[in-house]
């Protein structure tokens, strides 16, 4: 579908999308050179987690909408249109899910196998940050979770 707008603005709402895209995307990059100084302040920690996974693209997000840099609908959140497609998409993933944890698994066990030594280790462990208390570990494992997830497919897919 041919855009209304001249070819100009687009190219400049292109590049205001990427500086703006390479700034918010810094924390990801930098973020295996301070966890492992942080760690042992949770607080710290837990803050910058949530701002570099929830505000920043959060912000992101609004920011290109608001300014219209990203078209309606361009970052595919929506469901298929026909019902019968979003029954199938929903059963599929139910089925799906528990079978890429079985392969996931296998390949960790597989990979600690075939590389008993990691020599690009970080001194650095997430399990050190996750809290004692089952309630906020469970919280903690929604957050890393669902995080992740949603960050990776507006940030490395969507936008």
């Amino acid at each position: 579908m041919p855009s209304s707008l001249p070819v100009a603005d687009i190219e400049n709402s292109r590049l205001k999308l990427l500086l703006v895209f390479a700034v918010f995307l810094l924390p990801f990059q930098i973020n295996g050179f301070y966890n492992p100084l942080i760690q042992d302040n949770a607080a710290l920690f837990w803050l910058l987690d949530i701002g570099s996974f929830i505000i920043l693209p959060a912000g992101l997000l609004w920011l290109a909408t608001k300014r219209k840099w990203l078209p309606q609908g361009s970052l595919c959140l929506h469901f298929p249109e026909k019902n019968n497609a979003r029954i199938w998409f929903i059963i599929y993933t139910v089925l799906l899910c528990p079978a890429l944890y079985l392969l996931y698994y296998y390949s960790y066990l597989f990979a600690g196998e075939l590389f008993p030594v990691n020599y690009g280790a970080m001194p650095f462990s997430y399990q050190s940050v996750i809290p004692q208390t089952k309630f906020l570990a469970i919280l903690t494992g929604i957050h890393f979770s669902l995080t992740a997830g949603i960050v990776e497919e507006i940030y490395y897919r969507g936008v």
